[in-house]
């Protein structure tokens, strides 16, 4: 357990927060509206990286500003939670859901690790290049923001309190003690990027991107009309599949495929690919080459 006894910030811890809220808290906040952005305007592949840049600095900040390190994790999205729940567990959500505001509508509930695996997927460096494809749905816009507000409320010092001075009711309370006890509390409020490029003042794109079916952040008159948001389902398959893999699946139905063979070759020859992905090629590209099926035997 944290020493609850800890009071004030010191000298350190000030100037400790202040660094990595530039470094990394400040960041973020851009990461997630540019993600947010991405997703109104259907730009699916933008939206999941900026949604794992986002998610990556906010945890790494947390663990940072909570004694712990944030070498040695790459952009290994489920192993930098799982460290951070180690002392922050009881203060993330057990489940992503839907939101109450979108009514009957088909959803899928799952983990904030179970989300995670998902994301690692799609913004692997070995597909920044959009190897794999990608599947995306509402729950991908709602559990994101479920998930962001709970690990940036969290991307503080949790033993501290970060005010100066004692309450005049007693002595002051740790962060830890008020995220328990106030749900809509968070110790970056007026003075973060996130409010300064979301308040009324701000550019109104951005503050639309920021809030639009954002139900966790958005102020509670905000109108949620949908404005021409996607709720639908949306994929891409990977231009490897449909040129090659694809292809190679259905030869004894074809004929000939050496375009398709020829291609392989050259992808593996000419572009760094994952070695489990120029496997395939290749074993596509024998494929390809085999004599045409008759289908009689």
């Amino acid at each position: 357990m944290v020493n609850s006894m800890n009071t004030v910030s010191s000298d350190l811890e000030v100037l400790k927060n202040n660094l990595v809220t530039h470094l990394f808290v400040d960041a973020a906040d851009q990461d997630y509206i540019l993600a947010r952005m991405a997703y109104h305007k259907g730009l699916f592949t933008g939206f999941f990286w900026g949604a794992g840049q986002a998610i990556e600095k906010y945890l790494k900040a947390a663990l940072l500003l909570n004694g712990r390190s944030s070498k040695n994790y790459s952009h290994d999205l489920p192993k930098l939670y799982r460290d951070v729940c180690e002392f922050a567990a009881d203060l993330l959500p057990e489940k992503l859901t839907q939101p109450r505001q979108f009514g009957r509508i088909h959803w899928t509930e799952e983990t904030p690790t179970q989300f995670l695996e998902r994301i690692e997927q799609y913004v692997s460096p070995d597909n920044r290049y959009n190897i794999f494809g990608y599947s995306s749905r509402i729950e991908d816009l709602c559990h994101l923001d479920q998930l962001i507000y709970s690990i940036r409320r969290i991307s503080f010092a949790l033993h501290v309190w970060p005010f100066l001075g004692k309450k005049k009711d007693g002595p002051p309370q740790t962060v830890r003690e008020m995220l328990e006890r106030f749900p809509d509390y968070s110790p970056r409020g007026i003075a973060s990027r996130l409010n300064k490029l979301t308040d009324e003042k701000a550019d109104p794109e951005l503050r639309h991107a920021a809030f639009k079916l954002n139900f966790p952040f958005a102020p509670a008159d905000y109108d949620h009309d949908r404005d021409g948001v996607r709720v639908g389902f949306s994929m891409a398959q990977s231009v490897l599949y449909t040129r090659i893999l694809a292809p190679a699946e259905h030869q004894s139905r074809s004929s000939g495929h050496t375009d398709a063979a020829d291609l392989a070759d050259w992808a593996i020859a000419n572009i760094k690919l994952p070695s489990d992905v120029r496997d395939e090629l290749k074993t596509a590209a024998e494929t390809l080459r085999l004599p045409a099926s008759t289908g009689t035997d």
